[in-house]
């Protein structure tokens, strides 16, 4: 089990450092784009994004022989640490965005090419783990574990969308409509529900895709 979970992690880490690639060139395209149509003053959350994704392979490049290096062990650092600056620069630009749709709704407009950046590189992601099978539980023990964290998370995400799609909803000519409390409830329900669903249900087919792989690798010994 341990030699399968190390190659799983090394896979994901290969996976999640070529994205991160592709992640930077969106970003560097949105910011450029914005920039041109006179958006520069909603750019900071690009900027930002982009210190963390080139931050890490910045300070890979002047360490010096891990950014070539020929070495496995190094590498694997070398890979571990761009996929790192993957999940870091996902987790900011989607809970940066979402915190400025919700402070700023004037300027949606300038947030939305954000979506593009984020969603294509971790839709890649979640289609090629799923298909490789580096998404699963890795145990009962650890299944139950990892339900239980991402019911916590999707709670979370629930009600931070339910705000975003409710929340304007809340005042109505200047005065509050306990309707919007009702539609941030239903919008952060349905969003929660199919999320866990979904997620869930590719877990189990990562796991199957995984078992079948052991199977093989096993027959192949």
């Amino acid at each position: 089990m341990k030699k399968t979970d190390e190659r799983i992690e090394k896979r994901s880490n290969a996976l999640a450092a070529k994205l991160l690639f592709v992640m930077l060139a969106l970003q560097v395209i949105v910011l450029i784009v914005k920039v041109c149509l006179g958006g520069a003053a909603y750019c900071l959350l690009d900027v930002v994004a982009l210190a963390v994704g080139l931050g890490v392979a910045a300070v890979l490049m002047t360490v010096k022989g891990v950014w070539r290096a020929g070495d496995e062990i190094l590498r694997e650092i070398r890979t571990a640490c761009l996929a790192k600056a993957f999940g870091y620069m996902l987790q900011t630009l989607v809970f940066g965005e979402f915190l400025l749709v919700m402070l700023d709704q004037e300027h949606i407009a300038w947030y939305a090419p954000s979506i593009i950046v984020w969603s294509i590189p971790a839709l890649a992601y979640t289609v090629l783990a799923v298909k490789r099978g580096l998404f699963q539980w890795g145990g009962k023990k650890a299944e139950t574990t990892g339900k239980a964290k991402l019911a916590r998370s999707t709670a979370l995400g629930a009600l931070f969308f339910g705000i975003v799609m409710g929340g304007p909803e809340c005042i109505k000519d200047g005065a509050f409509d306990p309707m919007g409390i009702v539609k941030i409830i239903g919008m952060g329900a349905m969003w929660g529900i199919l999320f866990y669903m979904m997620f869930t249900a590719m877990l189990k087919l990562g796991e199957r895709r995984a078992d079948k792989e052991v199977q093989e690798a096993e027959h192949e010994e």
